[in-house]
């Protein structure tokens, strides 16, 4: 039972230590993207993160990759950091979390591929999962590429639109 509490009070000690830290490195990413330096503070701020997993910590990620234009992700991260109702931080800050999230959702569509049900689908080069989803993917004018094996790759300029949903039918063609 000694051996028990030990154990215990050195795992609390370790997360209040990695508490403080992550903590520090918060402080320090805000003074980084105060300066316009986004890039650094996504570092870290990814670096609190994965010493101290927390909604603000969560949030911070967020808005740096809203600075940074990676929209997708920061859809991602705001919302899971909203999501924690009970969290002190985000209750003071949820009026402009959920501003920068609502600007995020603007550059942001769904994008469902009808017959890529069993193919990989692409955008822009990078691949985004297989079968007909629904993606989260940045708007705009964009290439779509379906492969699967055993079909030619098929690949056009679609046009996603901000905030919306875009639908697209692919017909995969089979390989001579």
């Amino acid at each position: 039972a000694v051996l028990g509490a030990g154990i215990m009070l050195f795992t609390t000690v370790a997360q209040a230590d990695a508490a403080t830290e992550a903590e520090a490195l918060i402080s320090k990413g805000v003074e980084l993207r105060e300066k316009g330096r986004d890039d650094e503070a996504l570092t870290v701020f990814r670096q609190a993160l994965a010493k101290a997993p927390s909604p603000r910590a969560r949030a911070q990620v967020g808005l740096a990759e809203q600075a940074l234009g990676m929209w997708v992700v920061a859809e991602a991260d705001l919302s899971a950091a909203l999501a924690d109702e009970g969290d002190p931080w985000i209750a003071k800050n949820r009026s402009a979390l959920e501003g920068a999230l609502s600007v995020v959702r603007r550059r942001v569509t769904t994008l469902e591929v009808r017959g890529a049900e069993h193919a990989d689908v692409y955008i822009d080069g990078v691949k985004l999962g297989a079968g007909a989803g629904p993606f989260r993917v940045e708007a705009g004018r964009r290439t779509l590429e379906v492969r699967a094996p055993g079909f030619q790759p098929t690949a056009r300029m679609v046009e996603l639109p901000p905030g919306g949903i875009a639908r697209e039918t692919v017909t995969l063609v089979a390989a001579p």
